[in-house]
């Protein structure tokens, strides 16, 4: 669905990337700190789907061809999390669906620390949301619940980083 359309927006107004599984890899995340750094882009959506195939062959398994391996290995942590809660096995795709949103915010914040800078700042808030292809609406699930703490991890993570390197 055109994500104009689900928010009521005209082309151009909304920075939109778009990748199968919503997955955050190097591209997207330098994607990202474009649109929050040099537009002032002050919201951050990640925005799962209902019916996700990437998700949804994720939790299935079994080979894949081509590059299609390394999109559902981005995503295997947040099925691993769902499986550990889903309570029937027709819950899974739907909890993983929702994990690997926040599954995704976990990898912006923990990778960007031009993202990071902005939380601090007030100047981005980033939300997680699932989108209902049937219904048409969102589900919004808010900021990540540990969004202070990935915070956190990351910036102790960058330094220890930056030690080990000045120290080779």
């Amino acid at each position: 669905s055109p994500v104009e359309l689900i928010f009521d927006r005209g082309v151009g107004d909304l920075f939109v990337v778009r990748v199968a599984g919503n997955v955050a890899d190097e591209s997207q995340i330098a994607t990202i700190e474009y649109g929050a750094e040099h537009l002032g882009t002050p919201l951050l959506v990640v925005l799962g789907h209902t019916g996700c195939g990437a998700v949804g062959a994720a939790c299935k398994g079994g080979h894949l061809p081509g590059h299609l391996p390394a999109l559902i290995q981005r995503i295997q942590p947040a099925v691993e999390k769902a499986r550990a809660v889903a309570v029937t096995p027709d819950k899974l795709v739907p909890t993983a669906i929702q994990a690997n949103v926040w599954l995704q915010i976990e990898e912006i914040v923990f990778q960007s620390g031009i993202v990071r800078e902005k939380l601090k700042d007030g100047s981005l808030q980033v939300v997680g949301g699932v989108y209902d292809l049937e219904k048409g609406t969102v589900t919004w699930l808010g900021t990540h619940p540990s969004l202070d703490g990935l915070i956190s991890k990351a910036e102790t993570a960058e330094k220890e980083s930056a030690l080990a390197r000045a120290a080779r």
